[in-house]
């Protein structure tokens, strides 16, 4: 892998047992398997919605992609970081209101609101993680619940937040006007499953490396034998938690600039509760 001593695929050297001729074999074929489902991924969805004709098919492959790429992230902070946080979707919702609102308002660029986004993923990253430090497991999910709740309300009430018409929308987005509606789905597709691919590899680099190591060292309930060992796990754990805010806020910038806006749908409790079960299908503290 790169930066580490790692290789892309583990590769053995033995000899034929018939022949006693020299070969390798691969022994974790895992790499090449998620090639593969990346690759028909990639070219499935498009082909099957031309041929079928049918547009609802890319959007919903479009959606799928934004919330595998959001779970992934979210698996460093509930799988590798061992925080169990709800907040994911406040952090997501606050970064596309946010790059919305200044796009519409001030004619923010969309790459600008994936910058933005960012931003306003780590500030709330460093608030939530606040309480983190003296909460664990039920309350503090009962507190970062009770957030998505309060985020959920306030949007919903304010008027400069698009009350009235159900969201915020009208914001900038990367797809260009010069295609067609076919075009443009196809394109949406392919830059959300991008998104998710780099999402997935935000999640290996940290789970797999210095930092996963680390916290894989001290799983709940097993912190003292951490720091007997000389490991900070609090210190490693923020760290996880701040750098998966931050990718949710851009996960949320990208967000408002696909679908040029925001809703409050964002925050609602059926959305947190599909991307749980997803977690929980994928099983936690993988990326399956």
């Amino acid at each position: 892998w790169p930066f580490t001593r790692r290789t892309l695929l583990l590769v053995r050297g033995q000899y034929n047992a018939k022949d006693l001729a020299a070969e390798r074999k691969i022994v974790d074929k895992r790499p090449l398997y998620w090639t593969a489902g990346l690759a028909a991924l990639f070219v499935l969805p498009p082909l099957a919605a031309i041929g079928l004709e049918s547009s609802t098919l890319l959007a919903a492959a479009s959606v799928f992609a934004l919330y595998a790429a959001i779970n992934l992230v979210w698996m460093l902070v509930i799988g590798t970081a061992g925080i169990f946080s709800l907040a994911t979707l406040a952090i997501v919702g606050a970064a596309a209101y946010s790059g919305a609102w200044l796009s519409i308002e001030y004619g923010l660029p969309w790459w600008g609101m994936v910058g933005v986004g960012a931003v306003v993923g780590l500030v709330f990253g460093v608030v939530i993680a606040i309480p983190a430090m003296r909460l664990e497991g039920f309350y503090y999910a009962l507190l970062t619940m009770g957030l998505v709740e309060l985020c959920r309300v306030s949007v919903v009430q304010s008027r400069a937040l698009g009350s009235a018409t159900g969201g915020l929308f009208g914001a900038d987005g990367y797809l260009p006007d010069s295609l067609d509606e076919n075009g443009s789905l196809v394109l949406g597709y392919w830059c959300c499953l991008l998104v998710m691919a780099l999402a997935l590899a935000l999640y290996r680099a940290v789970n797999g490396q210095r930092l996963g190591r680390l916290l894989r060292c001290a799983p709940e309930k097993h912190e003292a034998f951490a720091e007997a060992c000389g490991i900070d796990y609090r210190r490693a754990r923020l760290q996880v938690f701040l750098i998966s805010s931050c990718a949710l806020g851009t996960i949320g910038g990208f967000y408002a600039a696909h679908f040029k806006g925001a809703s409050p749908s964002l925050f609602g409790i059926d959305n947190l509760l599909l991307m749980l079960a997803m977690i929980v299908i994928g099983g936690l503290g993988t990326a399956e």
